[in-house]
């Protein structure tokens, strides 16, 4: 049997790792953290990153939707 120490050890280990994991960068997830951070602190492949995956590519999605909206009138 595994002593009480121990459980908890690997409990508190498991979860630092699991709190350790980033957001990929391009997801929803990372546009909203990035949007909400200081943009100084931003590298020079966050802004490029944010700039594509966050403004860029909803953009687009927006206008294709608007696009169909209007062939299918």
């Amino acid at each position: 049997m595994i002593k009480t120490p121990l459980k908890i050890t690997a409990i508190a280990l498991t979860f630092g790792l699991l709190g350790a994991c980033d957001a990929v960068p391009g997801s929803d997830a990372w546009c909203e953290k990035m949007a909400k951070s200081d943009k100084t602190s931003w590298s020079a492949e966050d802004a490029k990153t944010f700039a594509e995956e966050c403004v860029a590519e909803p953009a687009k999605e927006k206008i294709d939707d608007t696009m169909d909206d209007i062939r299918n009138d």
